[in-house]
């Protein structure tokens, strides 16, 4: 219900508040005296325009800057709301206006509780839907039942497709063309099922066919690979050989004797030229008698080394030009006393030199003696170690050849020459080998490029395969949705046949009680209302046939008829805090406006009730006349 509407600088209104109550509220008063701009002001607030204008420029009052309307209504449940929606032209705009909206519950005197703003972002869409909530009234319902405008209340007789939203039926005719429009994509998009299914059964054979050529190509692949592993073996073995590993087993062996050999050779040259042992031996035995000797001597030795000092320290002084002196004592020597001293060391240093030994040098023959024995000896020694080496070494050759009696060197001789025939039967063979190898590289080669080519056709026969066949599965399931959808179609058809059909039914049993209670002369005995259009069909008591309202009646009771179905809207679909109605009387002789207007007000379709009248009336509940308003 509403309580409150203030309008400022909408059309005529410069700043106007209308209190309003519950009941049936007669708005009347002169034409153009501004009783439907309040009406348009309620769309304005709740929609935020009002049906036929451009803009809301054409709602503005020429002498003012902005438009503004503030409702303060009662929702569904209980609560107190105050709506306030403006529209202003911003600095230097000359036309284009800027508007905002805010929707607060009234919470007691002077507390307010904000729910929506433009001012935090909200958006029209939020409040269309908080609108609705409060008051069952969305855009549609406002111009199909709650708001009836002046001339157009029989309209509705002729049926309005609008009707199938307010109603609840949308959903199942939507989803009913919905449902048959997808089926007819589905369906159009199936027609080249076929086709595609032929193709795809071309690609499946050319699959099979590559991949058979392609296992073919790796079947005689794979045995080109083996046989150049093979070939390539053969050739880089060529000389590892049983018959070569044992010539050349033979010929180390050979080898290592003939070293043997040399080293017996060397060995005896090398103790040949060690000498005699007997006269090494001799030698020494000699040596060692003579230094036995000279060490018995050593006192004569050691006298003749005193003389040898004595007489070269004599004859250096002697020799002195300044006199001689002693070598002793210093004193003045008499020279020929020093002289015949000399004579007599002399003659006793040449006796004892007549017999003296040379230890050292005996000593040194002595040393040289044993080194050519321990060298003797050494010589000996590795001589007999040569010779057991080289007899190993034969043992060892002649074991490559057992029973051979012939030399070493004639058995390797032979060996070698077999080797040799060995080695050039080989190399034939390696060459017809590498000459087969280059072959079957070469033939490796081509069927590698082959097969890649293969392979490129088969991915590219398998992508296809796999789009065509995504694409079969693809239409394939279409069609099947499209036998489903077909299904549903019709499903919600009949469904949207039944809600229709008892949609229709209720509507014109409560069109029919309500024409019944408004009508003062009931020219109607019976109301239909076709479910197709939700067109109103009358049978008037002079014929039992059922004709369209429209037709069938005259401009009186279309009247009726027009506002009974409307306020048979308003009975189901609400229920509405308000009801506009915006001159129902129009046509009507004083008598029937005045018995139509009193029996609207008994039938209590909703809580409140704006009604507007250019006529005075009787004694209403309320009444708001309006005359000359200032501009």
């Amino acid at each position: 219900m509403i309580t409150r509407l203030r309008l400022k600088g909408f059309r005529r209104y410069v700043d106007e508040t209308f209190e309003l109550g519950p009941g049936v509220t007669f708005i009347n008063g002169r034409n153009n005296a501004g009783k439907t701009t309040l009406f348009l002001a309620i769309e304005y607030a709740l929609t935020g325009t009002v049906s036929g204008a451009r803009s809301q420029a054409v709602l503005l009052n020429p002498n003012a800057k902005g438009l503004g309307v503030e409702l303060v209504f009662t929702g569904r449940d209980g609560k107190t709301y105050k709506l306030q929606r403006l529209h202003q032209l911003p600095p230097r705009a000359k036309s284009k206006l800027v508007g905002a909206f805010t929707l607060k519950e009234v919470v007691g005197e002077g507390d307010e509780r904000y729910l929506l703003s433009s001012d935090f972002q909200d958006h029209e869409d939020a409040l269309a839907k908080k609108l609705a909530e409060i008051t069952g009234i969305s855009r549609r319902v406002l111009h199909l039942a709650v708001h009836v405008r002046q001339g157009e209340i029989a309209q509705i007789l002729d049926g309005d497709a609008r009707l199938d939203i307010a109603l609840g039926i949308t959903a199942a005719t939507t989803a009913n063309e919905e449902m048959r429009s997808l089926a007819l994509e589905d369906e159009q998009a199936a027609d080249a099922l076929p086709g595609l299914e032929a193709t795809l059964a071309h690609l499946e054979r050319e699959r099979a066919a590559a991949t058979t050529d392609t296992s073919a190509l790796e079947t005689r692949l794979a045995g080109l690979r083996t046989e150049s592993a093979t070939l390539t073996e053969a050739i880089e073995h060529a000389e590892e050989v049983a018959d070569d590993a044992a010539f050349e087993a033979l010929a180390d062996a050979v080898e290592t004797w003939r070293d043997a050999r040399g080293d017996v050779e060397r060995a005896e040259d090398a103790l040949e030229g060690a000498g005699d042992a007997d006269a090494i031996e001799r030698e020494r035995d000699e040596l060692e008698a003579a230094i036995a000797d000279a060490e018995a001597r050593r006192d004569e030795t050691a006298r003749l080394a005193d003389l040898r000092s004595q007489i070269a320290r004599r004859t250096k002084h002697l020799a002195a030009t300044h006199g001689a002196t002693c070598e002793y004592c210093g004193s003045t020597m008499d020279r020929a006393r020093g002289a015949a001293e000399l004579a007599a060391w002399t003659t006793e240093a040449a006796a004892l030199e007549a017999d003296a030994v040379d230890e050292p040098a005996l000593r040194a023959k002595l040393r040289d003696a044993m080194r050519e024995q321990a060298a003797l000896t050494a010589a000996t020694a590795a001589l007999a170690r040569a010779r057991t080496a080289a007899t190993a070494a034969e043992t060892a050759a002649r074991a490559h050849e057992p029973g051979d009696p012939r030399s070493l060197e004639e058995i390797l001789e032979e060996r070698r020459g077999a080797a040799e025939r060995g080695k050039l039967e080989r190399a034939t063979t390696n060459a017809r080998n590498e000459a087969r190898l280059e072959a079957v590289t070469a033939s490796i080669d081509e069927i590698e490029t082959r097969a890649e080519t293969q392979a490129r056709r088969g991915g590219e026969l398998d992508r296809e395969h796999a789009r065509t066949s995504a694409e079969v599965d693809r239409l394939r399931a279409r069609k099947r949705r499209a036998d489903d959808l077909r299904v549903l179609a019709s499903a919600f058809k009949e469904l949207q046949e039944q809600l229709r059909t008892r949609a229709a039914a209720e509507l014109a049993v409560s069109t029919f009680a309500i024409y019944e209670a408004i009508a003062v002369d009931r020219e109607v005995v019976g109301v239909e209302v076709d479910p197709a259009r939700y067109q109103v069909m009358v049978t008037s008591k002079d014929t039992d046939v059922a004709m369209p309202a429209s037709l069938a009646q005259g401009g009186g009771h279309r009247l009726l008829l027009g506002l009974a179905f409307r306020l048979a809207l308003v009975q189901r679909l609400g229920p509405f805090p308000f009801m506009l109605l915006d001159e129902p009387t129009y046509g009507l002789d004083e008598y029937h406006r005045h018995a139509l207007l009193q029996r609207i007000a008994g039938l209590n379709l909703c809580e409140q009730i704006l009604l507007i009248t250019h006529q005075e009336m009787g004694t209403p509940d309320r009444r708001i006349s309006i005359g000359t308003v200032a501009a």
